[in-house]
């Protein structure tokens, strides 16, 4: 009843929306120097996995920037998916070699990394766990630029997936959820 519930919520909502009747406003903002680290890391363990020929995928609210073409908000964390266990593996070794420390594991069950120095987490699981947060295609071609760098992003209808799953569970923003369903639909 949930699901059904937050459907139909999100289909009266974008059609709302899309009548020019702007209940969310995306905002634009400059990033600050927090959101800048945090970039600078995503920079980095992208380009030190594509050297590893390990394909990662993010997901969450920098996937959701790139699409934007421009920052909604500031971003303290990194969240990635990837193809199987072994990949898991392999990427904790790399973000180990970073100099990031493992930690408990995150609030969507996957593992959890953090840079100390710049207060950095860095989330990440593979397809390989149940559920809507890990299930969904991954392609080669799904990829997005922000500030001249490309990374590879889950497709905008996981996201979506994602996020109608978690609107209105306790401890989570509304507005900022709807923001970001609010930017994927326009894609």
């Amino acid at each position: 009843m949930r699901t059904f519930a937050v459907n139909l919520f999100v289909t009266l909502w974008l059609i709302l929306e899309r009548f020019e009747v702007n209940i969310v406003k995306i905002p634009s903002i400059k990033p600050d120097a927090k959101t800048l680290e945090a970039f600078g890391l995503l920079k980095t363990v992208c380009t030190q996995a594509e050297r590893a020929d390990l394909k990662v995928w993010l997901t969450g609210s920098w996937a959701i920037t790139a699409w934007n073409g421009g920052y909604f908000k500031n971003i303290r964390d990194l969240d990635f998916t990837m193809r199987t266990g072994e990949d898991e593996i392999k990427f904790a070794d790399l973000l180990t070699s970073l100099g990031l420390i493992k930690t408990k594991d995150s609030p969507m069950g996957a593992n959890r990394f953090i840079d100390e120095a710049r207060g950095v987490a860095v989330d990440f699981g593979s397809i390989t766990y149940p559920g809507v947060y890990y299930q969904m295609p991954l392609r080669n071609d799904e990829v997005v630029t922000l500030d001249g760098f490309s990374f590879r992003v889950i497709p905008a209808v996981s996201h979506i997936n994602i996020y109608k799953h978690i609107l209105f569970n306790k401890g989570r923003s509304v507005m900022q959820d709807l923001t970001k369903l609010k930017i994927l639909s326009l894609k």
